[in-house]
């Protein structure tokens, strides 16, 4: 007698698991943010997406993810109008490098770096959380739980120091998300940053039972 596994001849659908919106990041399907420059971010629904997780020179590792459909014109991913949101990523830009992994981290709740980019000709994007819990006041509102992130290259770190190689900052609320960018051109000199995005509206979906 041989024993052997049975074959099911049935297809197999992979596994998606729900990339259930962030705490800092409420993008339930229905939520929208409404920006000072007249955009209009807003979550659209869920959507499955298999993706390559591994770097670019190694074996390609297949994940699945449910993750939330994005509309992000002229707020994240220039100049894409829509994208995936994973958690706390984003996935990369349609002519973002072959290099670059297929989702980027926005923010972290942690003190430190949260996301460095694939290095290219010496460069390498840094994501780095500053503060973890502060408040300030924007637009007569007060908002507390805020974390403020900054991005900067690691080459003009080096070069110039890392306070004139920021190039960006933000800061995220909890429950609400992206509340406010700061911006400034690096080398900065003695420029400071100029805010170019501000919230003036928003609608949080939290679902029935959040």
């Amino acid at each position: 007698m041989q024993c052997g596994k049975e074959e099911n001849s049935e297809n197999q659908n992979p596994g998606y698991d729900t990339a259930f919106p962030h705490p800092f990041f409420p993008a339930w399907p229905g939520s929208f943010w409404v920006y000072n420059t007249g955009d209009t971010l807003r979550a659209i629904s869920y959507q499955p997406y298999i993706y390559n997780k591994a770097a670019y020179d190694a074996v390609p590792d297949y994940d699945t993810v449910v993750a939330i459909k994005m509309r992000v014109k002229n707020i994240f991913n220039l100049p894409d109008t829509f994208a995936l949101l994973k958690y706390n990523e984003i996935s990369k830009e349609k002519n973002a490098s072959y290099r670059e992994f297929p989702f980027r981290a926005l923010f972290s709740t942690a003190a430190g770096p949260f996301y460095r980019s694939v290095p290219w000709q010496g460069h390498t994007t840094i994501g780095e959380t500053v503060t973890i819990d502060t408040t300030i006041t924007l637009n007569n509102q007060k908002f507390s739980r805020v974390i403020i992130c900054i991005w900067y290259d690691q080459e003009a770190a080096w070069l110039l120091g890392k306070s004139q190689a920021i190039y960006r900052r933000e800061f995220w609320t909890e429950n609400v998300g992206l509340i406010r960018r700061d911006e400034k051109p690096v080398p900065s000199g003695p420029e400071n940053f100029v805010t170019t995005l501000w919230l003036n509206n928003y609608q949080i979906n939290f679902p029935p039972d959040k």
